[in-house]
């Protein structure tokens, strides 16, 4: 789960675990909401398998009448939660401690475009044109599988 821009200072990802009971996530997001924390993503799901709930909430502290850890302590003491943690996000898109996943099955590293410009030109400085046509045949490979 990323950011639009980068994270300020106040900006703080969690990630809480728990029993997976009726309504336990939306009394977690009161939870932010009643302290007045501006919620800027939010990513959850459920494993049946074990009956738990995974939640990530990004969000921003700057109006909060908590500070992150007394706002994890609050909901570690929820009855069906087990875990929460969090991370300051201060100057990133996404969060540090948590993977970067989408629908929670697959993982993903997220690269600035600007990487990949810079391997294209030293593919070509340093192997020609077959450098060059090999990232264009790979990315296009990506492109079709994902169409498939």
């Amino acid at each position: 789960m990323g950011l639009s821009i980068p994270a300020k200072l106040s900006d703080y990802e969690f990630l809480i675990r728990g029993k997976d009971v009726p309504f336990i996530q939306n009394q977690i997001v009161k939870i932010f909401i009643e302290h007045s924390v501006g919620l800027l993503a939010l990513d959850s799901g459920i494993d049946a398998n074990r009956n738990e709930f995974v939640i990530s909430i990004c969000c921003d502290l700057e109006h909060a009448d908590l500070g992150p850890m007394d706002l994890a302590v609050l909901i570690q003491t929820m009855k069906f939660v087990t875990s929460c943690e969090y991370c300051e996000m201060k100057g990133q898109l996404f969060g540090r401690q948590f993977p970067l996943n989408f629908n929670g099955k697959h993982r993903a590293v997220a690269v600035h475009s600007s990487v990949l410009m810079n391997i294209g030109r030293r593919l070509a400085k340093e192997t020609g044109s077959l450098g060059t046509s090999a990232l264009y045949q790979e990315g296009r490979e990506y492109a079709l599988n994902i169409v498939r």
